[in-house]
């Protein structure tokens, strides 16, 4: 992608998220149970145009800018419920 600063990858991070809840808006009904699989595919159509890895689960923690991520245990699907949660949230209108 030829990005060599932080902040342009910030954006170009950003416009993906605001592309992908575009697509999630009109993709999903606020009754719809998301699971695992479905947090999975939002990350991909968020990040996959950048990060080969998106959509995946990952094998080592990582960071960026000092905030680290969920740490990778077993069974990680159970850190994809409060990204589902938070999805849920935002298809019914709850979200703040």
């Amino acid at each position: 992608m030829g990005i060599r600063s932080v902040r342009e990858m910030d954006r170009v991070e950003q416009r993906g998220l605001f592309r992908t809840t575009e697509w999630a808006l009109g993709s999903f009904r606020a009754s719809h149970c998301f699971s695992a699989t479905d947090v999975r595919r939002l990350h991909l159509e968020w990040l996959g145009g950048i990060y080969s890895w998106a959509g995946e689960y990952r094998q080592v923690n990582m960071s960026k800018g000092g905030f680290m991520f969920a740490a990778v245990r077993a069974g990680l699907e159970r850190n994809y419920e409060p990204m589902a949660r938070l999805f849920r949230s935002i298809v019914s209108g709850d979200a703040v």
